[in-house]
Protein backbone atom coordinates (compact mmCIF):
# COMPACT_ATOMS: atom_id res chain seq x y z
CA UNK A 1 0.00 0.00 0.00
CA UNK A 2 1.47 3.29 -0.76
CA UNK A 3 2.31 5.81 1.91
CA UNK A 4 2.86 2.93 4.44
CA UNK A 5 6.53 2.47 6.21
CA UNK A 6 7.51 -0.95 8.15
CA UNK A 7 8.78 0.09 11.20
CA UNK A 8 10.20 -2.19 14.52
CA UNK A 9 11.75 -1.98 16.97
CA UNK A 10 12.58 -4.49 20.32
CA UNK A 11 10.01 -5.76 22.25
CA UNK A 12 8.11 -3.87 25.05
CA UNK A 13 6.60 -5.24 28.17
CA UNK A 14 4.44 -2.33 27.97
CA UNK A 15 0.47 -1.89 25.13
CA UNK A 16 1.68 -1.57 21.64
CA UNK A 17 2.38 1.67 20.58
CA UNK A 18 1.95 2.60 16.73
CA UNK A 19 5.55 2.17 15.07
CA UNK A 20 6.86 -0.27 17.50
CA UNK A 21 6.90 -3.60 17.77
CA UNK A 22 5.65 -6.06 20.69
CA UNK A 23 6.32 -9.31 20.59
CA UNK A 24 7.05 -10.29 17.24
CA UNK A 25 3.97 -7.77 16.08
CA UNK A 26 5.33 -5.41 13.24
CA UNK A 27 3.34 -2.27 12.59
CA UNK A 28 3.40 -0.46 9.55
CA UNK A 29 3.24 3.03 10.15
CA UNK A 30 1.04 5.39 8.11
CA UNK A 31 2.58 8.46 6.76
CA UNK A 32 1.24 11.48 8.72
CA UNK A 33 -2.46 12.21 6.83
CA UNK A 34 -3.83 8.50 6.82
CA UNK A 35 -5.31 6.70 9.92
CA UNK A 36 -5.18 3.60 10.20
CA UNK A 37 -2.25 0.83 10.71
CA UNK A 38 -1.91 -2.79 8.75
CA UNK A 39 -0.81 -5.25 11.35
CA UNK A 40 0.60 -8.47 10.52
CA UNK A 41 -0.71 -11.61 12.73
CA UNK A 42 -1.25 -15.74 13.15
CA UNK A 43 -5.08 -16.63 12.51
CA UNK A 44 -6.00 -18.66 14.95
CA UNK A 45 -10.15 -18.79 15.08
CA UNK A 46 -13.10 -18.28 13.43
CA UNK A 47 -16.77 -18.10 14.77
CA UNK A 48 -19.39 -19.46 12.09
CA UNK A 49 -21.91 -17.89 10.14
CA UNK A 50 -23.97 -21.19 9.61
CA UNK A 51 -23.77 -22.75 6.44
CA UNK A 52 -20.31 -23.19 4.55
CA UNK A 53 -18.75 -20.45 6.08
CA UNK A 54 -17.67 -18.25 9.03
CA UNK A 55 -18.83 -14.81 9.79
CA UNK A 56 -15.65 -13.29 11.47
CA UNK A 57 -11.85 -14.12 11.72
CA UNK A 58 -10.20 -14.58 15.70
CA UNK A 59 -6.53 -13.24 15.44
CA UNK A 60 -3.48 -12.31 17.95
CA UNK A 61 -0.48 -11.45 18.10
CA UNK A 62 3.10 -13.60 20.06
CA UNK A 63 4.32 -12.14 23.03
CA UNK A 64 7.38 -14.63 23.60
CA UNK A 65 6.12 -18.26 23.05
CA UNK A 66 2.84 -16.72 24.16
CA UNK A 67 -0.34 -15.83 21.71
CA UNK A 68 -2.56 -13.41 22.63
CA UNK A 69 -5.83 -12.66 21.17
CA UNK A 70 -6.51 -8.81 20.01
CA UNK A 71 -9.30 -8.98 18.19
CA UNK A 72 -12.13 -10.52 15.58
CA UNK A 73 -13.26 -9.10 12.54
CA UNK A 74 -15.99 -9.42 10.29
CA UNK A 75 -14.78 -6.73 7.56
CA UNK A 76 -13.37 -7.14 4.20
CA UNK A 77 -14.50 -10.02 3.06
CA UNK A 78 -16.76 -11.26 0.10
CA UNK A 79 -18.39 -14.09 -0.44
CA UNK A 80 -15.96 -15.32 -2.65
CA UNK A 81 -12.76 -14.56 -0.17
CA UNK A 82 -15.17 -16.23 2.67
CA UNK A 83 -15.20 -19.40 0.11
CA UNK A 84 -11.51 -19.67 -0.10
CA UNK A 85 -10.43 -18.92 3.32
CA UNK A 86 -12.73 -21.97 4.09
CA UNK A 87 -10.71 -23.81 1.88
CA UNK A 88 -7.55 -22.81 3.54
CA UNK A 89 -8.74 -23.01 6.74
CA UNK A 90 -9.64 -27.86 6.19
CA UNK A 91 -7.35 -29.65 7.97
CA UNK A 92 -5.87 -26.54 10.05
CA UNK A 93 -9.01 -27.30 12.65
CA UNK A 94 -8.13 -28.12 16.14
CA UNK A 95 -10.38 -28.77 19.49
CA UNK A 96 -9.00 -25.94 21.93
CA UNK A 97 -8.18 -22.61 21.91
CA UNK A 98 -4.77 -21.37 21.31
CA UNK A 99 -4.82 -18.28 23.04
CA UNK A 100 -3.30 -17.42 25.91
CA UNK A 101 -5.41 -14.81 27.41
CA UNK A 102 -8.84 -16.50 26.89
CA UNK A 103 -11.30 -16.94 27.94
CA UNK A 104 -11.48 -12.82 29.51
CA UNK A 105 -14.01 -12.20 31.70
CA UNK A 106 -15.80 -9.33 30.23
CA UNK A 107 -16.55 -8.27 26.69
CA UNK A 108 -15.55 -4.66 27.37
CA UNK A 109 -16.98 -1.48 26.20
CA UNK A 110 -16.48 -1.68 22.70
CA UNK A 111 -17.86 -5.40 22.79
CA UNK A 112 -14.02 -6.24 21.83
CA UNK A 113 -13.95 -9.04 24.22
CA UNK A 114 -14.02 -12.60 23.81
CA UNK A 115 -15.62 -14.13 27.07
CA UNK A 116 -15.98 -17.77 27.71
CA UNK A 117 -19.60 -17.49 26.26
CA UNK A 118 -18.69 -16.05 23.13
CA UNK A 119 -15.94 -18.58 22.88
CA UNK A 120 -18.70 -21.67 22.56
CA UNK A 121 -19.06 -19.96 18.91
CA UNK A 122 -15.64 -20.28 17.62
CA UNK A 123 -13.79 -23.14 16.01
CA UNK A 124 -10.09 -23.03 16.47
CA UNK A 125 -7.45 -23.08 14.03
CA UNK A 126 -3.93 -24.22 14.39
CA UNK A 127 -2.02 -20.76 14.51
CA UNK A 128 -0.26 -21.70 10.77
CA UNK A 129 -1.64 -18.74 8.37
CA UNK A 130 -0.68 -15.50 8.77
CA UNK A 131 -3.34 -12.89 7.86
CA UNK A 132 -2.66 -8.91 7.35
CA UNK A 133 -5.34 -6.64 9.28
CA UNK A 134 -6.07 -3.11 9.16
CA UNK A 135 -7.38 -1.13 11.96
CA UNK A 136 -7.71 2.67 13.55
CA UNK A 137 -6.49 2.18 16.95
CA UNK A 138 -5.41 -0.01 20.44
CA UNK A 139 -8.29 0.40 23.12
CA UNK A 140 -7.29 0.50 26.73
CA UNK A 141 -8.58 -3.24 26.79
CA UNK A 142 -5.25 -3.68 24.54
CA UNK A 143 -7.96 -4.76 21.68
CA UNK A 144 -8.10 -3.12 18.24
CA UNK A 145 -10.43 -0.90 17.38
CA UNK A 146 -12.22 -0.93 13.70
CA UNK A 147 -10.11 -3.86 12.09
CA UNK A 148 -10.68 -5.15 8.75
CA UNK A 149 -8.70 -8.35 6.96
CA UNK A 150 -6.63 -7.11 4.20
CA UNK A 151 -5.39 -10.39 3.19
CA UNK A 152 -3.33 -13.59 3.47
CA UNK A 153 0.54 -13.47 3.97
CA UNK A 154 0.94 -16.61 1.97
CA UNK A 155 5.34 -15.23 2.40
CA UNK A 156 5.24 -15.73 5.80
CA UNK A 157 4.69 -17.98 8.38
CA UNK A 158 3.11 -18.05 11.71
CA UNK A 159 6.31 -19.25 13.15
CA UNK A 160 8.46 -16.24 11.60
CA UNK A 161 6.06 -13.80 13.71
CA UNK A 162 7.26 -15.95 17.08
CA UNK A 163 8.95 -13.44 19.18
Amino acid sequence: MPGLKKRTAPDFDDSPQLGHAIGSVRFLMPDPGLSSVLIDTPLAGQSPLGGPTFDALVFGYYKGSRLIYVARTRNGFTPSLRAQLMQKFRGREIPDCSFANLPEKRSGRSGQGLTAAKMKDCRWLKPELVGQFEFREWTSDDHLRHSRFVGLRDDKKAAEERG
